[in-house]
């Protein structure tokens, strides 16, 4: 029989830390915990491979891409809302100003523009019965930008206020392998997958070194910036998921699952992956300060002084470029880690209801630290 998906609540804009999503998922809004099945379960719920899988006990993929890119903050809904507006103006039917709208958009978290590739390479993905073998390789990029940035576009420039216009990016590309077996019991099932990470290259700011800032006080004006860059290849890593799935009883079913728990790849050592890509083992790490600066522009740097005479912009601006030893030790990057519970309700043979309630442990790559609500209707 044709599979139909329909989308009925996607209160989720994104699939939460999901690299991995086949287009079941996609339809059910990420509300995948409870009913995936095959290799689809690896990176969901592995206690699902312990049920059978609809196309039967074995499933081969030789090959897909999944490609992704998206922002975390304006929904088309906003876009369309926000596109034209005087956001100065009161809305007619609200009374609400739309600039304080716009700029609560951002006031959490800023505004994160996310980009990930997944590719079913160099071998396949594969599962017989209550077992499974998946490999991919993952390329991904984070950007941060801060709310300073929005309350500096619409609000303009504020005497006194001090801006803080620190970006923050991560990116990279890895290779990763997984295992994963469901063992079914009297209550349900249980399941694991073994996740190995082979990382090939990492690019990225130290946020805990980097800043810029942005300061218009009564007489002048201050900027500067400094960045430090960390350029990495050859990585290696391990993580773990852990699911349990119940029964279906009266219709309903349960699922819990904890992913990627104490993923995360060490760098800056030799692996593999570096030898492959032929990188010398001096430049398996290189890091960079960069340092940007403004004179402390006074009316006079704008206007001229008293002879009309103007600085040269050499004279006003500095910027430094400087290369920074390794560290003693690897660089350890985290893989975003999270937890998933699940609910299906079986309304008819031919209809199914499902919902996921999901949150990650931090806040890179796709993650949230925050909880997401996704629900969604199949029928079959």
């Amino acid at each position: 029989m044709r599979r139909f998906l329909i989308l009925f609540v996607g209160l989720t804009a994104f699939l939460q830390a999901q690299f991995d999503r086949d287009p079941r998922a996609v339809g059910l809004a990420g509300a995948y915990g409870t009913i995936s099945r095959g290799f689809s379960a690896v990176g969901w719920n592995p206690a699902n491979l312990a049920f059978p899988d609809s196309s039967g006990h074995t499933r081969i993929s030789l090959g897909y891409v999944n490609l992704r890119i998206q922002n975390t903050v304006l929904s088309l809904k906003d876009l369309n809302y926000y596109n034209g507006r005087d956001l100065e103006r009161p809305d007619p039917y609200t009374g609400e100003i739309p600039k304080e709208g716009f700029l609560e958009l951002f006031r959490e978290d800023g505004f994160r523009g996310e980009a990930g590739l997944t590719l079913v390479v160099p071998f396949l993905s594969l599962s017989h019965k209550n077992w499974a073998v998946t490999t991919r390789t993952i390329s991904a990029a984070d950007l941060i930008m801060p709310y300073d940035y929005a309350d500096l576009f619409v609000n303009g420039n504020r005497i006194l206020q001090d801006y803080d216009l620190t970006i923050d990016l991560n990116s990279m590309v890895m290779a990763v392998a997984d295992f994963s077996m469901g063992f079914p019991f009297e209550l349900g099932a249980v399941g694991f997958t073994v996740r190995y990470f082979q990382g090939l290259t990492y690019y990225g700011f130290d946020s805990d070194e980097s800043t810029a800032h942005f300061l218009t006080d009564t007489t002048s004006l201050k900027a500067g910036a400094e960045y430090i860059t960390r350029l990495m290849y050859g990585g290696t890593g391990a993580g773990l998921d852990l699911g349990y799935t119940s029964n279906l009883w009266n219709g309903w079913q349960f699922s819990v699952a904890l992913n990627n728990l104490f993923a995360q790849t060490y760098w800056n050592k030799p692996t593999y992956a570096r030898m492959l890509l032929g990188v010398d083992e001096a430049d398996i790490y290189q890091s960079k300060k960069y340092v940007y600066r403004l004179k402390e522009l006074t009316p006079m740097d704008f206007f001229g002084d008293t002879t009309g005479v103007m600085p040269t912009f050499e004279e006003i601006y500095m910027a430094e470029e400087s290369s920074l030893d390794p560290p003693d030790g690897t660089v350890k990057i985290r893989y975003p880690a999270w937890a998933r519970f699940g609910l299906r309700r079986q309304l008819n043979p031919e209809v199914v209801w499902v919902s996921d309630f999901s949150a990650s442990f931090h806040n890179i790559f796709f993650a949230r630290d925050s909880w997401l609500w996704s629900n969604g209707i199949e029928i079959v």
